[in-house]
């Protein structure tokens, strides 16, 4: 499933000739290639243009408004930022904390964009955090948020990962009692981060083994990345 072209093809709508309805009719919903819109969750660092650190940001943001706009359920997932709050976003904080692993909990905002896109924020704690806690933290919660989404009904189809922040998230769905949705990664400097990752051997058996990993320096993170998913974009 490599291959810009041949991976976006999946969330493009078939084109069909126009036709003439009848004054009052309804028109069908676009059909989807291979199927029936999906449920998409995207997992980043950042969104923009409220926080832009990288080229990440503008990616996320672009990528999420399509896919919305040609019938998929789009969520995108990103670590709490004040930047939000500040920008005027109507942020709606839940009752009831998220729970992930190790009893740890963490409130979570929610906001729905003039897109339509939902977008998802989780106060990951203290920013002075280790990298490899944070993306422990971070792969729990988004973890934790599917298998809460789909006991609520809402399954998703396929988790699209954008950055490191995110390398951890396919070892942390395979702890969840629930439907375990595929990984995606979009390499954003492509084909020379994807021949690197090829050529280093990733072992890793839990998600444990993966901050040691980190932790230690074992591991280059764009070569976790690329392992650790179903398939890569680039």
């Amino acid at each position: 499933m490599r291959g810009r072209g041949r991976i976006c093809s999946i969330y493009r709508q078939k084109r069909r000739p126009k036709r003439n309805l009848p004054l009052g009719s309804r028109r069908r919903a676009k059909s989807v290639v291979n199927g029936a819109a999906m449920d998409i969750l995207l997992a980043a660092s950042e969104f923009a243009p409220w926080v832009q650190r990288t080229g990440v940001s503008e990616v996320v943001a672009s990528f999420s408004k399509t896919l919305k706009q040609i019938g998929h359920t789009t969520t995108v997932v990103v670590p709490f930022h004040s930047a939000y709050d500040q920008a005027g976003l109507l942020l709606a904080r839940r009752l009831s904390k998220l729970k992930v692993a190790e009893g740890r909990e963490l409130s979570v905002y929610d906001t729905q964009l003039t897109s339509g896109v939902q977008l998802v924020l989780l106060d990951l704690g203290a920013e002075d955090t280790s990298v490899s806690e944070q993306m422990v933290v971070f792969a729990q919660a988004v973890a934790a948020l599917i298998n809460d989404r789909s006991n609520l009904g809402a399954h998703t189809d396929i988790v699209h990962v954008q950055d490191s922040l995110g390398s951890l998230v396919s070892l942390a769905l395979e702890q969840i009692d629930g439907p375990r949705p595929p990984t995606v990664v979009m390499l954003q400097d492509g084909i020379e981060t994807l021949t690197n990752a090829q050529s280093q051997s990733v072992q890793l058996a839990s998600l444990e083994d993966a901050e040691r990993a980190v932790q230690a320096g074992d591991v280059d993170l764009g070569a976790l990345l690329v392992h650790t998913a179903k398939a890569v974009i680039t």
